[in-house]
């Protein structure tokens, strides 16, 4: 679990989230869409550009008995990301409106004894459990996991699981493209003797390789992560700050309360169009479930 909070913590700062900074100041859909329009059009043109002026690889191999079905397969991996883009940037995470009220006064009596939840930068309105004010959107998300300036919106109970299918198709589109740029350079090994010729002639594939292992690692990163809490049914936020949490910190370190086991809470992630109803399980119930042999959890090893 120390290790998943210091992964959250990292995660937090790779995606910029800036929810809890004092010195963030709410912007506008349009600001935060354009925004994060602009990075992702720069890292993307700039990969393209470094894919196309690497000289020899498999995009441009140097024979045409050499070609292959590289370009068309790449073709499909980008429009896939594109795709999965359109579909998170500026998407709605699950803002909590004036009608949560009545819910958040619902689980306050649930299963144990919560405080009543409330957001003093929205006049002291009651919040359901798990939401969580955001500085930069200016409301409070459902399910809050993070705000994310790469999507230029918060990652919540309605979109996490779109924000998900970004980074998978992220992560497949930039591992295709490093090991494009790889191939220009073993390519260019077979048509010269020593590796400085082979420098001379393709070092653009080189720096490709480069700069998309960099975002390899960036994005394989929170791929992995996201696929742990998506699994483990928990947010970044409750990993990272699980202490902090007024549902959080009276219980078991490392509980997972909204764990519902993996199936369950992959279904709720990416099929469930509905909003859900948080409730804390009573400490009885935490302890039932620690004792359950799982394939996931048992007296042997714990995946979660």
């Amino acid at each position: 679990q120390n290790v998943a909070r210091v992964a959250g913590r990292i995660a937090q700062r790779a995606t910029g989230d800036t929810s809890e900074s004092h010195a963030s100041r709410t912007q506008s859909l349009a600001r935060r869409r354009a925004i994060s329009i602009a990075l992702l059009s720069t890292f993307h043109l700039v990969g393209v550009w470094l894919l196309t002026t690497s000289g020899h690889n498999d995009l441009f191999p140097r024979t045409a008995r050499a070609r292959n079905g590289t370009r068309d397969a790449f073709a499909c991996v980008l429009c896939a990301n594109i795709v999965a883009y359109a579909r998170v940037v500026g998407s709605h995470p699950g803002y909590v409106d004036d009608d949560d009220a009545d819910e958040a006064d619902a689980e306050s009596s649930g299963e144990t004894e919560l405080e009543r939840e409330t957001c003093q930068r929205c006049d002291g309105r009651a919040i359901p459990t798990r939401a969580k004010h955001c500085k930069v959107c200016g409301h409070c998300v459902r399910r809050f996991d993070h705000h994310c300036f790469w999507v230029g919106t918060c990652v919540g109970e309605r979109n996490h699981g779109r924000f998900w299918m970004f980074l998978a198709t992220q992560t497949a589109a930039t591992a295709h493209a490093a090991w494009i740029s790889a191939t220009g350079i073993v390519g260019a090994g077979a048509y010269h003797r020593t590796w400085g010729e082979v420098w001379n002639d393709n070092y653009a594939s080189v720096l490709a390789l480069g700069y998309f292992y960099v975002f390899l690692i960036f994005a394989g990163f929170l791929l992995v992560f996201h696929t742990y809490l998506v699994a483990s049914g928990q947010t970044t936020w409750e990993v990272s700050r699980e202490r902090s949490i007024s549902y959080l910190r009276n219980l078991p370190r490392g509980s997972h309360p909204f764990d519902e086991g993996v199936q369950v809470n992959i279904r709720r992630v990416f099929c469930d169009a509905g909003l859900r109803r948080w409730r804390v399980p009573s400490r009885e119930v935490l302890e039932e479930r620690e004792r359950r042999q799982t394939f996931w959890n048992n007296d042997r090893y714990s995946c979660f």
